[in-house]
């Protein structure tokens, strides 16, 4: 079977064929589904601190838990964010999360310097973040909006949920973007200018509450 790829476009239709080809053991860090429970994870209700499922430390976050779990921006038009710490480590990290990006702004995963400032366009505290928009377009960015590389991903539907992955190897100073466990980014050269002490994730300027793009399954772990 041919994987053909023209430019920087990608069909996601084999993203989906050939999803989950790489089976490199991780260690998870953090972890959170997100899933709705009785103990304060019901519709509507704010993340912010919230212990994660698995990991040591609390949400800094403005975002929502969405009707049927998964969280999303907590007010119409409102950008949305979740910040978490990270221990210190030397390891190549992998922050993930299954994202739909429904039809405005844009979903992404990243690095930061610390938990404690949300804008991912402020160099001061942004080291890396991935996104994805609802055209399929995705961008790997570093100390806030400098362009690493991007693409755009064919057959692509804004309501369908999507793997949205980004990788940093310190080792060897690059990062890589994977979506449906595809490697669409190659490895970016992409020398940070301090130590990650966060991961998390961010909406960008999303409609309605309830229709607005949602995120789940999120995880940070480190890998061999």
């Amino acid at each position: 079977m041919k994987l053909l790829v023209l430019a920087t476009q990608i069909s996601v239709t084999t993203l989906l064929v050939l999803g989950g080809v790489e089976s490199t053991r991780a260690e998870a860090i953090v972890a959170d589904t997100f899933a709705l429970n009785a103990s304060g994870r019901t519709p509507g209700a704010e993340l912010n601190g919230l212990a994660a499922e698995t990991g040591s430390d609390t949400w800094n976050s403005n975002a929502r838990f969405g009707p049927t779990g998964g969280v999303t921006v907590g007010q119409s038009g409102a950008d949305a964010y979740g910040l978490i710490s990270l221990p210190a480590t030397e390891t190549t990290l992998t922050v993930e999360a299954a994202v739909v990006t429904a039809t405005s702004g844009w979903v992404s995963v990243g690095f930061q310097k610390n938990s404690s400032k949300s804008n991912w366009y402020d160099p001061a505290n942004s080291l890396l973040f991935a996104l994805l928009e609802p055209n399929g377009r995705w961008q790997l960015k570093s100390s806030g909006a400098t362009l690493l590389a991007s693409g755009t991903l064919t057959d692509f539907e804004p309501g369908n949920v999507y793997k949205l992955e980004l990788r940093y190897n310190p080792a060897s100073g690059t990062a890589s973007v994977f979506i449906n466990d595809i490697n669409v980014s190659g490895e970016r050269a992409a020398q940070l200018t301090d130590l990650i002490g966060s991961a998390g994730f961010f909406f960008y300027g999303n409609g309605a509450a309830t229709t607005a793009a949602s995120l789940r399954d999120f995880s940070v772990s480190s890998l061999p």
